[in-house]
């Protein structure tokens, strides 16, 4: 497992690994640790951390000393007189917590963009729609009209009639033109 260490203003996570008959040690700075997640917080208005078990902050992207309350993942805490979101996850090792705290502005901006993506979505999938109904429409229905009008027109006696075949769909083109030969044969 992770052994914490906070030295002054910074903190540290070592580890041990047995290799054989001996051991060998890594030390990370916790701001290292951190890193990846510095855009996110400068993006987002939010702050990250690691913590202990106990809930003590050894790295943050804040100057933040103290304590974290671990039992307040996902509520809304009180730090520097400001509230914020506070999020947290035990390592897979279950030694420690990295966390953030997110600003309510900046959950509402998010929440902002999500909407708007929702929108687009569904203008985008009503658009789809639209235009598959009327696909779908010139496909099947279309040649099933005309058949239906040129079999009453030659039933009241247009022998001459003849259906224009454009369907996209071969079998209702085989059909028309198989009609418009049945009709030419019958006159």
């Amino acid at each position: 497992g992770y052994l914490l260490v906070k030295e002054g203003q910074e903190g540290y996570l070592i580890r041990f690994y047995k290799i054989r008959n001996s051991y060998i040690g890594m030390c990370i700075n916790g701001d290292t640790v951190l890193e990846p997640l510095e855009e996110l917080t400068a993006d987002y208005d939010c702050m990250a951390f690691i913590c202990d078990l106990d809930g003590t902050v050894i790295s943050a992207t804040e100057d933040l000393c103290g304590t974290v309350d671990i039992s307040q993942n996902g509520a809304f805490v009180n730090l520097n007189g400001e509230t914020y979101l506070q999020l947290s996850h035990l390592s897979k090792e279950r030694d420690f917590y990295i966390g953030t705290w997110t600003k309510p502005a900046a959950l509402r901006n998010q929440m902002q963009e999500i909407r708007r993506l929702i929108l687009v979505f569904i203008a985008g999938l009503l658009l789809y729609m639209t235009i598959s109904s009327f696909v779908v429409q010139r496909a099947l229905y279309q040649p099933v009209r005309q058949m239906e009008t040129a079999m009453k027109r030659v039933g009241d006696g247009e022998w001459d009639y003849v259906v224009k075949s454009d369907s996209i769909v071969a079998e209702y083109d085989n059909m028309l033109h198989n009609f418009n030969d049945m009709v030419s044969e019958i006159k």
